[in-house]
């Protein structure tokens, strides 16, 4: 009678069993798992109960997808998720706050919020927000689909009573939004904006759309706040505003 087959069974249930005795005092003494380890069979290792009330847990298999701590270990997908908060400021009486969200592969947000709970105004791939002195209004650009809007700044809102000559990012929009009432006025192919010293008006220099011409002025609109009224002049290259917002 041949008895192969059952030795061998016999030895391998033997080397098993063995691999099993060695490796279980590694759980059970409480050290770490090795990186990869896995029983040689399937096996439940329960929680021993330690002297007193309470139990301590020994030779847990943590999951893959989880921390000795338990936590949630982040995979290439959560990375999608993550967002980044930038032109964050405050309005110059404090009851109005803008910030913006960055996502990979998504369009940046622009939000404008009331510091007192209300509705917050979003504008989609909106960046470069600046306040009225009088905190009334707040100017913002649209920048163009796919134009990377969460990079670096170029030619946003000046400083009250001076001009900005703007970088070289493709033609942008600029938005005016009204605080009070959320209406909005919008000019196409900004390069840079900025308001008076007492908030009367709103400066904005057109970017260059003829790039033969010889000389470096372009369209620069003069917008009366209260009145809701433009000014138009041709071939600006430079501006500036008196302290007193009267003059330009």
């Amino acid at each position: 009678m041949n008895r192969t087959p059952r030795l061998l069974r016999l030895r391998f249930t033997l080397v098993m069993a063995s691999l099993f005795v060695l490796a279980t005092p590694l759980l059970t003494l409480g050290g770490p798992v090795p990186q990869g380890w896995a029983p040689p069979f399937p096996a439940v290792l329960e929680a021993q109960e330690t002297a007193g009330d309470s139990a301590e847990v020994r030779g847990r298999v943590v999951p893959h997808d989880t921390t000795d701590q338990g936590l949630k270990r982040l995979t290439v997908d959560d990375y999608a998720l993550w967002r980044t908060v930038g032109d964050a400021s405050l309005s110059p009486d404090g009851k109005w706050a803008t910030y913006s969200y960055s996502r990979r592969e998504v369009d940046d947000s622009l939000f404008v919020a009331p510091l007192d709970g209300g509705e917050r105004h979003m504008a989609l791939r909106g960046s470069d927000p600046a306040f009225s002195p009088d905190s009334r209004w707040v100017g913002f650009f649209i920048n163009p689909p796919d134009s990377g809007s969460g990079g670096a700044r170029a030619g946003g809102g000046a400083a009250p009573g001076r001009g900005a000559q703007g970088g070289s990012r493709g033609p942008r929009a600029l938005v005016l939004l009204n605080l009070a009432t959320r209406d909005t006025v919008r000019w196409e192919n900004v390069q840079a904006f900025g308001f008076s010293r007492n908030a009367s008006v709103l400066v904005v220099k057109k970017r260059k759309t003829d790039s033969e011409a010889k000389h470096e002025g372009t369209d620069l609109v003069v917008r009366y706040l209260d009145a809701g009224e433009d000014d138009l002049l041709a071939y600006v290259n430079e501006w500036a505003l008196d302290q007193s917002g009267g003059r330009l």
